[in-house]
């Protein structure tokens, strides 16, 4: 065991090292530090967002809406995980890593660490969870670092930020694990990083496509039910009318806006079976292939109270003391409330679980190749 433990440890130091050389990651982490003196410089109070103590006019977003705590929770979420750490640093992190497993197979380095009393396959895991090592590392400066600058500025430390580390590793890790097997199969440093940024590109398409065709769904159920209601309500006007001895005109004219409502209502239940079809194609291929998205949004799930969240989904024209100007209309506001919640519903399991499932398949595959292949 300590013979392992020894084994593992020299890899992973040999992996800081190498990162440590890579001016990528020195870039990278420059990037993060400046981000979070972005944060520095933002903040909240009851007349709007403020930059550097300057209110910005015009913005309909203070701390009647949103807390101070929870407005840093957005903004760590959606700015700093979201769009640093899941986009910029991620593509950063791709191009820097891309090269690992590729050079390591075709460099003189392999015999070196074939020539120990390792097994092949646990030199190959061990390796590819020490290049994961630019993410974690990149995620734990990151998210310290917004929890001292948000502390200070709020007064709130919020240590479950910290949940975001290794969540952020995980998102990356599902991709990585595409770019380490081309690249143990090919050797080839570009084809890793192209069949990496393949496999993201893949993932964001069919995302959104489930996203389309759930709110597809879920709005055809919405006006359905209106429709059920409106042809009972007619059909009851019709009952209530013909025992009152309504004249036969009157009667003729409710029994065609019956006949249209119900041909309305076939056509929409006939659309939604076609809604239903195609939202639960993309749901099955969102269900094979690794959940980055969701990965992430648990994060938000894990440190917002439900009310937090509730919030999220409230037209800010609804305030008291705004003019509504209709951002979003009844139906469709109930409509993104009601996919929320069924995406809110999805378990963990669903998002980690079959995500690492995705990730064994690919790493046993890998490890297959680098275990048959000659070095």
């Amino acid at each position: 065991m300590t013979k392992v433990l020894t084994q593992t440890g020299a890899i992973f130091y040999d992996a800081y090292r190498e990162l440590n050389a890579r001016k990528m990651f020195w870039i990278s982490l420059g990037i993060s530090l400046l981000v979070v003196a972005c944060f520095a410089l933002i903040g909240i109070n009851e007349k709007g967002i403020s930059i550097a103590g300057f209110t910005i006019p015009g913005i309909p977003i203070n701390t009647g809406l949103f807390s101070e705590s929870f407005f840093y929770k957005l903004m760590f979420v959606n700015v700093g995980v979201n769009l640093w750490l899941g986009w910029a640093s991620t593509i950063l992190a791709l191009v820097s890593t891309a090269s690992i497993i590729p050079d390591f197979v075709s460099s003189g380095a392999i015999e070196n660490m074939l020539a120990r009393p390792i097994s092949r396959i646990r030199l190959f895991l061990t390796k590819y969870l020490a290049s994961l090592l630019f993410v974690f590392l990149q995620a734990t400066v990151f998210t310290a670092a917004s929890i001292l600058v948000i502390g200070a500025r709020s007064g709130e430390w919020l240590w479950g930020l910290m949940l975001g580390v290794p969540l952020v590793t995980l998102f990356f890790s599902y991709i990585y694990c595409v770019s380490a097997l081309v690249g143990v199969w090919t050797r080839s440093t570009l084809a890793a990083l192209l069949a990496a940024l393949a496999l993201w590109g893949v993932i964001l398409v069919v995302g959104i496509a489930e996203a389309a065709t759930l709110q597809w769904r879920v709005g055809h159920n919405t006006k359905i039910v209106t429709f059920q209601k409106d042809v009972e309500a007619t059909q009851l006007q019709i009952t209530k009318e013909t025992q009152a001895g309504a004249d036969a005109d009157r009667l003729q004219t409710l029994r065609t806006q019956l006949d249209r409502k119900q041909a309305d209502l076939a056509e929409r239940q006939a659309s939604l079976q076609s809604a239903e079809f195609w939202h639960n194609m993309m749901y099955a291929g969102k269900t094979i292939l690794p959940k980055t998205a969701e990965t992430k949004e648990l994060l938000l799930r894990a440190i917002a109270t439900d009310a937090e969240l509730e919030k999220l989904l409230d037209d800010p024209d609804d305030q008291p003391g705004r003019q509504n100007r209709g951002f979003l209309g009844p139906a469709d506001r109930r409509t993104m409330r009601e996919v929320q919640k069924i995406i809110d519903n999805r378990s963990v399991w669903w998002v980690l679980g079959t995500s690492a499932i995705f990730q064994l398949v690919i790493l046993a595959w890998a490890s297959r190749i680098f275990a048959k292949r000659d070095f």
